[in-house]
């Protein structure tokens, strides 16, 4: 059993002490590939550098899909690769990252965090 699931004596306790994994601002540069410099090792993991640059199943399928495409280059497969998708960002989001971006530079806090501040002992 995961050590993070905890039990009292009604059974499982709501929640689990299981950190998320959330990526940090600069993290990406220390996200590895799916395909390394080591000859026959992929990666395939939710961390692993890709168009999906947040801990999610899809970032995990993505990096699933690049290194089977990995593993079917350096065999020298004739199989076919798997379908590769550019990350789809709806433009009505382009404005609040451009306030965000102005914040930022400013120095100035996330919007978010006051809400966050506000309702995070509900969530830790």
């Amino acid at each position: 059993m995961d050590p993070a699931i905890t039990f009292d004596s009604d059974g499982i306790v709501e929640g689990n002490s299981e950190q998320i994994l959330i990526n940090t601002a600069g993290s990406w540069d220390n996200q590895p590939n799916a395909v390394t410099s080591i000859p026959n090792f992929f990666l395939a993991a939710v961390y692993v550098r890709c168009n999906v640059d947040l801990a999610t199943m899809e970032a995990a399928n993505e990096a699933g899909r690049l290194a089977t495409n990995g593993v079917l280059h350096m065999s020298d497969s004739e199989a076919e690769a798997c379908e590769m998708w550019a990350l789809k960002e709806f433009r009505f989001l382009n404005w609040p990252k451009f306030v965000d971006g102005i914040r930022y530079s400013f120095g100035m806090p996330h919007r978010m965090d006051r809400i966050i501040d506000k309702y995070k002992k509900h969530f830790i």
